[in-house]
């Protein structure tokens, strides 16, 4: 039959293997090392952003977002006294933010009660000053007093920044965007998010900053805090599940090698499952490492005592430990292969999950089970075959009962008397518990699934649950596609249609031997909506520019200069929109360096005099080269995001077929990490196109 020709390979496996013990074993204590040196490369993420698989919704509109606005983690970190409105309370909250902003490595912006802008009415104009002056004023002075009515002046600050009785204070901290992960893995095995959670944690648990109680929250310091209690949960939960392999396999095998086995195949399997991780650079979740562990054991004490269980039998027979060794592998081997086979193709429907953390329990149970089998498989017999032979038990049969087995055939043969009653109790049972089915709900915040007895679980639900907390942001998308979408933004109406709303401007030019030169000025509308507490506005500007041109021999220096006076700037809080002037700059450069050569290369400057992003530049460098007549155009024409590092590059051919016919190709190219080309970051495409003019 088939299954016997199965067994005597097994049987012949076994053989094998006893022939080359002290190789096998000397094999297997490398493979251990080589895994140690790779888990210490393993890589584990936690990262929200890592759950979603590539060109999920959810990720694609997250990338979007950024590609906009930067990072959308955040630090946040809730101060806690019995008044912060003290010059000692006040000046221990300024160099805590400064220290934030100075330590944090991905730290972009600190807003905090010492450190926001406050924009002043009066006759002149708006004007931008500090809550909290530079030289703190001492406590129960009117100009502490006024400090306080400042700050309660505004609601946006009021409501968010401090509490209505001044003992809670936020100090958040926008982020830099993180590097990619191809980056940053290149550098270390830390992930950037963890790493800005340990800094925090480093910083508000100095003691000169003790007198705050400053408590941490956002994901980074989130994330980092349940790093670290995984993994000292996992070390408690490794030595509680091997005491109680050892206390099962104790009370099973009765036995020394039957308590080391399955501690063997577990370390060996999970020792060589994690090194191939690292390795490999293989995603692994460190939220879901504890079910690969649990499993490892569970199965591993399956498999040994399968293994003992019948190689005692055999031992009690004849008492040959080599010859019990081949028996038992050849008649058990199959039947263990078996189980741990389907186990582990089981555990690889968690693929099917979108969601990564799935894929790791499956990807990672499965090849610790796989691994935990082949040990068993392996190892055991090894260890088994230690050792001198026993004298046979007299009487001892095939037929021959044990107190276990006894007992087993007892409870079959009960069951084997009473179908009826048994399968009517099951069934009742099965139909009670289904109901249960419709009570399962679906949690995924920590207080849910990990519990406040968890300190830093307690520690950031009650942050949340103060007067100023928030456990959680929110991102609300505006487009009408996006299945998250709030709605469009609110636009405020448009200018009317009337003469005084007219524009109008002038331009004087002159065109001299070596040089052009223009002046320029206009009276106009801002043409998108600026935003003023969420709402779209439109608003009067005046734009006075000038621009000249000089050829020097070959070359043509281009240069434009624009500045617009009380441009309106997004404004978030005040009762009145912000202005502010901004400058504009352009300098270009024309090579015509003949045989129908031509490079050009220009770069534009945009300053404006409000807020903290003040600078922002765009570069552009074209190479373009006439051939055949003048019927094939080659160019390279590039977009340089100066500010955040994109680029965007078109290499494009023209072919004239004739005056009215062109045929075009070309390749797009996009890489940005933020910034506007970012959106596009994934866009890169070869394109063709046939053009008819009339």
């Amino acid at each position: 039959m088939k299954i016997e020709k199965i067994n005597e390979q097994f049987g012949k496996f076994a053989e094998r293997l006893l022939s080359v013990r002290w190789i096998t074993l000397i094999a297997f204590v490398l493979i251990l090392i080589v895994s140690v040196i790779g888990m210490k490369r393993m890589v584990k993420e936690t990262s929200f952003d890592d759950y979603f698989i590539e060109d999920d919704p959810m990720l694609v509109k997250t990338e979007e977002f950024k590609s906009h606005f930067g990072n959308d983690y955040y630090i946040g970190i809730l101060t806690q006294c019995d008044n912060h409105f003290t010059k000692e309370n006040l000046t221990t909250l300024r160099a805590l933010s400064n220290e934030l902003l100075d330590s944090l490595s991905y730290a972009d912006k600190v807003t905090s009660l010492t450190d926001i802008e406050f924009m002043v009415g009066s006759d002149d104009g708006m004007t931008i000053e500090q809550i909290v002056p530079d030289e703190i004023p001492e406590d129960g002075s009117q100009a502490m007093e006024a400090i306080k009515a400042k700050a309660y002046s505004k609601p946006h600050v009021a409501r968010k920044l401090i509490s209505e009785k001044g003992d809670l204070s936020w100090i958040m901290v926008k982020l830099r965007t993180f590097p990619k992960d191809s980056v940053w893995k290149q550098q270390g095995s830390v992930s950037p998010d963890i790493i800005t959670g340990q800094e925090v944690e480093h910083i508000i648990k100095k003691p000169e900053y003790a007198s705050l109680n400053p408590r941490g929250a956002g994901m980074p310091y989130v994330t980092h805090c349940k790093s670290v209690y995984i993994g000292k949960e996992m070390g408690r939960l490794m030595m509680i599940a091997t005491i109680i392999c050892m206390v099962v396999m104790i009370c099973m095998t009765r036995s020394v090698r039957g308590v080391v086995a399955p501690i063997i195949s577990v370390i060996g399997g999970l020792f060589i499952t994690y090194g191939i991780a690292g390795w490999t650079q293989m995603y692994v979740d460190s939220t879901v490492l504890m079910i690969p562990m649990i499993l490892s054991f569970a199965v591993a004490i399956a498999y040994n005592i399968h293994l003992f269980s019948y190689f005692k039998g055999r031992m009690r027979i004849h008492g040959e430990r080599h010859k019990a060794i081949v028996e038992t592998i050849k008649e058990i081997g199959w039947s263990v292969f078996f189980c741990g086979f389907t186990t582990l193709v089981s555990l690889l429907s968690f693929l099917a999950i979108p969601i990564r953390p799935m894929h790791c329990v499956g990807v990672i149970s499965s090849m610790s089970v796989f691994f935990v089998l082949m040990t068993s498989l392996v190892i055991t017999p090894l260890l088994l075959s230690f050792g001198k032979n026993q004298k046979p038990i007299e009487g001892f049969t095939e037929d021959s009962d044990t107190k276990w087995t006894k007992a087993i055939v007892s409870l079959s043969d009960k069951v084997l008397s009473n179908p009826r009653k048994i399968g009517l109790s099951f069934s009742a049972i099965c139909i009670l518990l289904c109901i249960g089915l419709w009570k399962i709900e679906a949690a995924f915040d920590i207080e849910r699934t990990m519990g406040i007895q968890v300190p830093y679980v307690k520690e950031v639900v009650d942050v949340g649950r103060s007067e100023l907390g928030s456990l959680y942001s929110y991102e609300l998308p505006t487009e009408e596609e996006n299945p998250w979408s709030i709605g469009e933004l609110t636009i405020g109406k448009e200018p009317k249609h009337k003469l005084y709303n007219m524009e109008y401007g002038g331009r004087l030019s002159f065109f001299l031997s070596g040089i052009d030169f223009s002046f320029s000025a206009l009276h106009t509308w801002n043409k998108t909506p600026v935003f003023h507490n969420a709402i779209g506005e439109y608003h009067r500007m005046t734009m006075l520019g000038a621009d000249m041109s000089v050829p020097i021999n070959k070359f043509v220096l281009r240069g434009e200069f624009a500045e617009y006076l009380n441009e309106a700037q997004q404004t978030i809080g005040a009762e009145k929109i912000a202005r502010a002037s901004s400058t504009n700059a352009l300098i270009g450069l024309d090579w015509y360096a003949g045989n129908d050569w031509s490079l050009s290369a220009q770069y534009a400057h945009k300053y404006v005099a409000y807020g903290e992003h003040n600078n922002s530049g765009l570069a552009t460098f074209r190479i373009s080269k006439d051939l055949f007549n003048n019927t094939l155009n080659l160019q390279s024409f590039a977009y340089l995001d100066v500010e955040n590092g994109g680029v965007y590059n078109r290499l494009s051919a023209d072919y004239a077929l004739n005056d009215q016919l062109h045929t075009l190709i070309g390749y797009d190219f996009f890489h940005a990490d933020k910034g506007t080309f970012s959106v596009y970051d994934k866009n890169s495409e070869v394109w063709i196109k046939l053009k008819y003019s009339f």
